[in-house]
Parts: C-alpha cells; sequence; structure tokens
C-alpha cells in the first residue's frame, strides 16, 4: 500500500521551507504520497496555547538564525531572509496553495511560494511579483488569486488550521515543519542515509514522528539540541532507548523527534 506523507506547514517558517526541499525527494524514494495541508501558525498557536517564543525571545531567535544556517548549508539550499515578509498576506498565500491543491498543482505551487519567499527573497506584497512567481510555475495566477478570495475557500484554511491543533501540531519548529504520517508507523528521514521504519510513542501516550539521521553510532543522549523540537513534551531517555532499538536493527545512529 502507497504511504502518505500528511504535511503540515505555514509559508512563515523557514523550517518548513528547508523541510519542503527535502520531503519530495524522501517521498519519492519511498514511494509515498506528499499530501499538503497550510494552515494558519498564529492562529493554530491560539488554539493550543503556544506563543511565537522564537520571535519574543532574543536569545532564542538567535540561536535559530545559528541553527538555520546549518541546516541551509547540510541541505545545500538557497536561503535568505526576506526584508519584505512583514507585509505579506500569508492568509492569502495559505488559501491560494488551498485552491492549487484543489486543482492538482499543490506541489508546484508551495515550491514556488517558499522558493519565492526563504530562497529568493522576493517581495510577495507587490502583486505583479506574485503573479509573476506563480506564472512561472506554469499556474494561472489571476484565476487562482481570485477563487483564493472566495468565502468557502477562507472557511477552509479555518478548518484546516483547526484539523492541525487536533492532529497534535503546535507549530512548525526546528528541523522540519509539522509532519505526520498517516499511518503512524512510516518514519521519514531528512537525512540522504539509510530508512528505517519504526513507531515511536512516548510517555505521554502521544504518537511521535522521529527522523532517524546516519551519523556517528556513539549515541549522547543530548543529541545534538536536536531532541524534542515539535513535541509538547519529550525526554531524551525516551529517546536513547529508540536510539538502542535502531542500532539492535541495523538502522541509524540518532534520533530526532518532531
Amino acid at each position: 500500500m502507497t504511504g502518505i506523507i500528511d504535511f503540515y506547514f505555514d509559508f512563515p517558517s523557514p523550517y518548513a521551507y528547508l523541510a519542503h526541499t527535502q520531503l519530495p525527494r524522501i517521498a519519492s524514494e519511498h514511494g509515498a504520497t506528499l499530501a499538503y495541508h497550510p494552515f494558519r501558525i498564529l492562529e493554530l498557536m491560539k488554539i493550543v496555547g503556544n506563543r511565537p517564543t522564537t520571535i519574543e525571545c532574543r536569545n532564542k531567535g538567535k540561536y535559530a538564525g545559528a541553527d538555520l544556517q546549518r541546516w541551509t548549508k547540510r541541505y545545500k539550499v538557497d536561503f535568505a531572509r526576506n526584508p519584505h515578509s512583514k507585509s505579506f498576506d500569508f492568509a492569502e498565500l495559505d488559501r491560494g496553495a488551498l485552491v492549487a491543491i484543489e486543482d492538482g498543482r499543490g506541489a508546484e505551487y508551495v515550491t514556488a511560494v517558499f522558493a519565492a519567499i526563504w530562497g529568493k527573497a522576493e517581495d510577495l506584497s507587490q502583486r505583479s511579483v506574485l503573479i509573476d512567481v506563480l506564472s512561472r510555475a506554469g499556474i494561472d495566477a489571476n484565476r487562482l488569486l481570485e477563487r483564493a478570495s472566495a468565502d468557502a475557500i477562507i472557511a477552509q484554511l479555518d478548518a484546516e488550521t483547526k484539523a492541525a491543533a487536533e492532529r497534535g501540531s503546535s507549530a512548525p519548529r526546528r528541523y522540519s515543519s509539522a509532519i505526520k504520517c498517516s499511518s503512524a508507523t512510516t518514519v521519514s528521514t531528512l537525512s540522504s542515509m539509510r530508512f528505517a521504519p519504526q513507531r515511536e510513542e512516548s510517555s505521554y501516550g502521544r504518537t511521535g514522528l522521529c527522523h532517524q539521521w546516519s551519523g556517528s553510532r556513539n549515541w549522547d543522549s543530548t543529541g545534538p539540541a536536536l531532541c524534542g523540537r515539535g513535541l509538547s513534551r519529550c525526554d531524551a531517555g525516551t529517546h536513547a532507548r529508540s536510539a538502542g532499538r535502531s542500532r539492535r536493527s541495523g538502522a541509524v545512529g540518532k534520533s530526532l523527534c518532531l
């Protein structure tokens, strides 16, 4: 049976952008289908009681900047802070994604918009620039944007945001966006190394998705400061045990919990 990787994202998240630079390849390599789920990150935070601490906390923001540069270097992808982003209508961009998905052009749309925001730092607040970006992706930009303003699409985006909260997302955070496998048994890996299916249950009864990262076999329970990202509760011991199981199964060395 073909697997499905449900990719929950919002365009303001640089980590969602980085995840998307890898996910299409990963899905292809493992015969999986990538399903796109845009949502409104700040609205989701309100629902689940989270806050944008990376923005509010200067030290955390500084660390995130360094972390982003590491992943950018590892993935060998373009990355630039967009000086125009405060003027973007991200809700419209998300609604546009819903229309594109409906038309079977979700991959092209999401790729083009993420690249324009985080890869090339284009000013998508300018209508002509946005239309050009979408047109280059082979999308009828004017028709799509007109449909994206419909009440039904606005309501659909609200529903997607609530569904993301119910699915267990708290916000797109480090290493990737909120990524879930539909079966909760398949593990996606954002490395180019080996792939090991595994089910990881947290000690709080919540299903987590762990990326297996082929690297040093010497597990350090603290990891590279990457454990627990994207889960509200996580403990290094769970993932040290997870890594031990992976080694016994001949898989890989480190686990990263989203």
